[in-house]
């Protein structure tokens, strides 16, 4: 895959999704050093980056400024064992699913008792639909959200989230994430 577009000469011309990754790996890397945690890729040649929370919004800019990768296509959750640490409970992981051409995700944990993280609609408005689902289905608050309410719940919805940390979850059984 080629990308010809070279834009004010910060992104180097990639010429397969190998280097784009490299890129990426680098780029990252670079910015919070010892706390990417882990690096893997699933089989569609998808490469997922494990960070820190708390550097979620940092790198999240980072791949902005230095790659150009602008379009967030999702963000995902799922409950189950710990990808980045050594841990026998289970996590909510929330993955923030780029694209450019071949996909990048940066994935990050909330382990129990933990509940927020920072919100993306600073950088990415359109992060907002996204956020507001996963605030209404898992519970997890969103800071400096604009309008943080349930996306898909009823409006007179009075349970907790139904995927949320008070009901049982099976963890996702070793799939590709």
């Amino acid at each position: 895959m080629a990308w010809s577009r070279l834009s004010k000469g910060r992104v180097p011309m990639l010429t397969s999704g190998s280097q784009f990754r490299d890129s990426v790996i680098r780029t990252l890397s670079e910015l919070v050093g010892e706390e990417v945690l882990a690096i893997w890729e699933i089989p569609v040649a998808e490469t997922v980056v494990g960070l820190p929370a708390e550097r979620l919004v940092e790198a999240t800019a980072a791949l902005q400024n230095d790659l150009e990768i602008w379009h967030l296509s999702a963000i995902t959750a799922d409950v189950g064992p710990s990808r980045l640490r050594d841990s026998p409970e289970s996590v909510l992981r929330l993955l923030y699913h780029f694209w450019k051409g071949v996909p990048v995700t940066l994935a990050i944990e909330l382990p129990p008792g933990t509940s927020s993280v920072d919100s993306l609609t600073g950088l990415i408005p359109g992060a907002a639909f996204y956020e507001r689902e996963i605030f209404g289905m898992f519970g997890v608050r969103f800071g400096g959200h604009p309008d943080l309410r349930p996306l898909l719940l009823p409006d007179d919805w009075d349970g907790p989230p139904p995927m949320g940390p008070r009901t049982t979850v099976e963890p996702s059984g070793g799939g590709a994430i």
